[in-house]
């Protein structure tokens, strides 16, 4: 997969040299641009999985590797760092596939710090949320878990019932559970 970024100059954009050239070997990338640590400034967030050939063979091994690039903070010519700040490698095999069905979640500052947290299902199909730090890094250990009744297929973030607190959505194979904050 290959990133192309184009810098906004002058009312346009020359398509003929890009400002930024990302590349990326992987299935299933998805791409998030958004201010995590809560600085006014972008962080790139890159997801995707890969079947490693040996791995693939002996167990069935798929890998999932999450990827967040810092910038270099001018304004003029934003351009993400050119090494990720933070890379995750998450192995998942048939025992443990459950994580697997849905990417990590980086959209809503799930627990009131001013900064977005990750959200995502562990490979026993929990749903728990880490804290990331100012220098993009993942919390050792989540500060938020929740063992579903029944499994998990994905998940959403929304404001329900508007008190700027995240809200929850579930989605199970013909049900949801909605997980609605309190003040």
């Amino acid at each position: 997969w290959g990133m192309y970024f184009y810098l906004n100059r002058q009312g346009g954009f020359d398509f003929d040299q890009p400002d930024q050239v990302m590349r990326f070997s992987g299935y299933d990338v998805q791409i998030n641009i958004s201010d995590i640590a809560g600085t006014g400034y972008p962080v790139l967030s890159v997801s995707y999985y890969t079947i490693p050939v040996v791995n693939a063979i002996r167990n069935t091994s798929i890998v999932r590797t999450q990827l967040l690039y810092g910038n270099n903070g001018n304004r003029e010519q934003y351009r993400f760092n050119n090494r990720p700040d933070f890379r995750l490698e998450e192995n998942f095999s048939a025992s443990n596939i459950r994580g697997l069905s849905s990417p990590i979640m980086l959209d809503a500052d799930l627990n009131g710090d001013g900064r977005i947290g990750a959200l995502y299902l562990s490979d026993d199909g929990t749903l728990a949320a880490k804290a990331i730090d100012a220098n993009l890094q993942f919390a050792s250990a989540p500060f938020w878990q929740y063992v579903p009744q029944r499994t998990i297929i994905a998940f959403s973030v929304l404001d329900l019932n508007t008190d700027a607190i995240p809200d929850l959505l579930l989605y199970h194979s013909n049900t949801v559970t909605v997980l609605v904050s309190s003040p």
